[in-house]
């Protein structure tokens, strides 16, 4: 066994853009990527690193190219091998970034909500075929169709993670059970009582997976396998005697290819590895990567669907992290992963990644209202999650602070230290109804900054419900968050000189 089961090294350019990724325990493997003005990947070849690392040594093995239009919709594609031309496609939007044209493929389809019904490529990354896909009414992908008959079924439960998923090529309905952060730590076959497949989480981040088990040819969990991770996505695997089974490239976009221990390229994963790019896992029946509240299809780099956040998400809502998925990392297909750790492309907000409360936290009753009662969870926040809202408190300082001293059109000379009026939220809102049936409970904290010439105040919100009856300017907010509880800052309350906002309607400087 080798001392070293695999060596990658990075290089960056001065805009912190990851330039060259090389594979120190063989040839053939490096990667060259290269960038336009804002920072969209324009190209990645695969090949030996020339001695600069800026490029790759004579005719690169692989190469793919893209260009974009002024929204960022992949206006052309090309792919390359030794050099010449394998696909040159050119797509085409519509005014709302739809795709709905791939030269040289099947038909696209998509409807007004901006759901793919048709899609290209279909099995084997065949662009002459496609997938027909149905929807439920919360813009999740229910049943997965070709032209040949049937594909894969799929059932979610509240939250909007995948809880049961039929394929048709195994005829096996897998139910999967998560943690707090969507993490699934078990998958179990049909009705049986034991789990087909577990997983065990690392502590780098949520996406670190450490170790799978399988059961394979029974019931019980007889196959372990360790994940290589280069931080971002699995680089090999090894069995339980620490030799490598197998190993994995991408593109640029998150197309996989498997390789074996001696870096030959194979078809299949030799033990069902569905753990693929950026820490996400890759249906075997599409080819298509589950981030929780949308699906992403490496082959067009782009979403199924609208972006649930909306232009919270970025002014394209079916592009992926703005082209630069080389250097970001999507959070459950709604907001990228900023490099300082928090969540989204607007640099004015201070989002703490949330831990929705589950169904085990043993709520009385749970996250509504039981024969019309109204519900405080007060006391189980402060118990439960008192470290959590101080984190989120202080991170909302901060990043409100940063953006008063550097973002304001009349700069403060002075500003004050934020001073919170209470460690723990107080009570703002309770018990708030629609329809009888969605309720929610909302806390926040109120904190006050001065200016030389503004005084105002900001307010943070925890929401921990479903549902919103509020100030129709916090109604808006509450409706792109009030599927899991988020932390997040909202409006200016007042300001001194009327007319004069430091900030518009939306929570951003001007």
């Amino acid at each position: 066994m080798s001392s070293s089961l695999e060596q990658l090294q990075y290089g960056f350019d001065r805009n912190s853009r990851r330039t060259w990724r090389q594979r120190a325990t063989t040839q053939g493997w490096d990667n060259a990527y290269v960038y336009d003005q804002l920072s969209q990947v324009i190209g990645d070849d695969r090949g030996d690193l020339n001695q600069a690392h800026n490029a790759i040594a004579g005719i690169p093995a692989n190469g793919s190219r893209w260009q974009y239009d002024e929204t960022g919709n992949w206006h052309g594609y090309e792919t390359l091998a030794g050099g010449a031309a394998t696909l040159n496609q050119a797509r085409t939007h519509d005014k709302g970034n739809r795709l709905m044209e791939v030269s040289d493929a099947a038909a696209m389809r998509t409807d007004r909500a901006g759901r793919m019904l048709e899609t290209v490529p279909g099995p084997e990354g065949d662009w002459s075929s496609g997938y027909q896909i149905s929807w439920d009414a919360w813009n999740r992908i229910t049943n997965v169709a070709t032209a040949a008959g049937p594909v894969a079924a799929y059932a979610y439960d509240g939250l909007a993670r995948r809880i049961t998923r039929y394929t048709n090529m195994e005829d096996v309905t897998l139910h999967s059970y998560y943690n707090d952060d969507w993490r699934p730590l078990e998958e179990r076959k049909n009705s049986e009582s034991t789990a087909a497949l577990s997983y065990l989480w690392g502590a780098r981040h949520r996406d670190d997976l450490v170790r799978r088990d399988r059961a394979v040819g029974g019931t019980m969990l007889n196959e372990g396998r360790y994940v290589l991770m280069d931080y971002f996505s699995p680089a090999a695997i090894t069995d339980e005697s620490g030799d490598v089974t197998e190993r994995y490239q991408f593109s640029a976009f998150g197309l996989r290819t498997i390789l074996n221990s001696d870096f030959t390229v194979r078809s299949t994963s030799e033990c069902a590895m569905e753990f693929s790019f950026q820490g996400q896992f890759e249906d075997t029946e599409t080819g298509w990567l589950n981030y929780g509240y949308r699906y992403y299809l490496p082959g067009l780099g782009r979403w199924a669907c609208k972006d649930p956040i909306a232009e919270r998400g970025g002014p394209n809502l079916y592009a992926t992290v703005e082209n630069d998925i080389i250097n970001e990392v999507d959070f459950l297909g709604k907001d990228k992963v900023r490099s300082d750790g928090t969540l989204g492309n607007a640099k004015n907000r201070g989002d703490v990644e949330p831990r929705a409360p589950q169904w085990s936290d043993n709520i009385t009753p749970p996250f509504g209202p039981k024969n019309g009662d109204k519900v405080d969870n007060k006391e189980w926040y402060d118990r439960n999650r008192g470290d959590e809202i101080r984190t989120a408190i202080q991170q909302f300082q901060i990043e409100i602070d940063r953006e008063i001293k550097s973002r304001c059109r009349e700069r403060p000379t002075t500003v004050s230290a934020p001073q919170s009026r209470s460690l723990l939220p107080r009570n703002v809102i309770e018990g708030n109804y629609v329809n009888g049936t969605a309720w929610m409970n909302v806390r926040g904290i109120e904190i006050t900054w001065n200016c030389e010439k503004f005084s105002w105040t900001a307010e943070m919100y925890i929401s921990d419900g479903v549902g919103f009856d509020s100030d129709p300017k916090k109604a808006g907010w509450f409706e792109r968050n009030v599927q899991e509880p988020i932390w997040g800052w909202l409006f200016p309350a007042r300001d001194v000189e009327r007319g004069e906002w430091p900030m518009n309607s939306e929570g951003s400087c001007y």
